[in-house]
């Protein structure tokens, strides 16, 4: 079962290296279902990435509150897993190794953590890659035992930050659904920043559109169409224009 999520007034302030403060987030507030897909989208510096490290609990509000599962966030969320824009792989650990670290770290045998990072090197389409060192992987083949890597400690909430706008588009549509799949079938409520308009439409079920500094507000769209997605449909378009709309408004705002 997913987190439930309830962000209250939410804001965070940053010091600079030259003393100035700066306000990453500023009352910020919504919520979401379990087993929810939200987008988050917007332009860098908007505080996406920001947002992400406040919800696995890397970083604490200044003001507002969090609460997961109706009890207030304090310290690092044990039942989140975590995706980056890089695979931020151990180089020197084999595909298998990278996705039974957690694992490990949990002292799980090594036969039994082997088998489950098996089966889900296999979920993500990287059965017979199981003794691969990163450096011998394609961006996309990284990304996904990042994912398998993530999903192996059975999250209630994935945070993905940009997982895939580094990837080509072919590669980038077949790790969407492999995604979408993995979530239908776990349940978990996914959290995914992206500044891609089509990315978010494709994927969400929710999409929360962000502004850069110095205004910081934000626009809840909901996107009432089953997956998977005809990116060709004239209901899909139609999205895709309201959501362009609303970010290009914060663009305005912002500049």
């Amino acid at each position: 079962m997913g987190a439930a999520i309830t962000i209250d007034n939410l804001g965070k302030r940053y010091s600079a290296d030259d003393g100035h403060t700066v306000q990453a987030i500023s009352n910020l507030s919504f919520q979401c279902n379990p087993g929810d897909f939200l987008c988050i989208l917007g332009p860098t510096g908007c505080g996406k990435t920001t947002l992400l490290r406040l919800l696995s609990g890397l970083a604490k509000p200044t003001e507002g509150r969090i609460l997961i599962d109706r009890q207030p966030l304090e310290g690092i969320h044990p039942k989140a897993g975590y995706v980056f824009q890089q695979s931020a792989l151990f180089p020197w650990l084999r595909a298998l190794g990278n996705v039974a670290f957690a694992l490990r770290m949990q002292g799980m045998s090594r036969e039994a953590r082997n088998e489950q990072a098996r089966f889900w090197l296999d979920r993500v389409g990287l059965a017979g890659f199981e003794r691969a060192y990163p450096h011998e992987l394609s961006g996309g083949m990284a990304q996904r035992i990042a994912l398998a890597r993530a999903l192996i400690v059975k999250p209630s909430l994935l945070l993905l930050d940009e997982p895939f706008g580094a990837l080509d588009e072919r590669t980038r549509h077949t790790l969407q659904n492999i995604l979408l799949d993995l979530w239908r079938e776990t349940r978990a409520t996914i959290v995914f920043v992206t500044h891609n308009v089509e990315e978010a439409v494709y994927l969400g079920q929710r999409i929360l559109v962000m502004a850069p500094p110095p205004e910081k507000s934000s626009e809840a769209i909901l996107i009432d169409q089953p997956h998977p997605r005809d990116r060709l449909s004239e209901e899909f378009v139609a999205s895709l224009l309201q959501v362009r709309k609303a970010f290009e408004k914060t663009l305005c705002r912002g500049y």
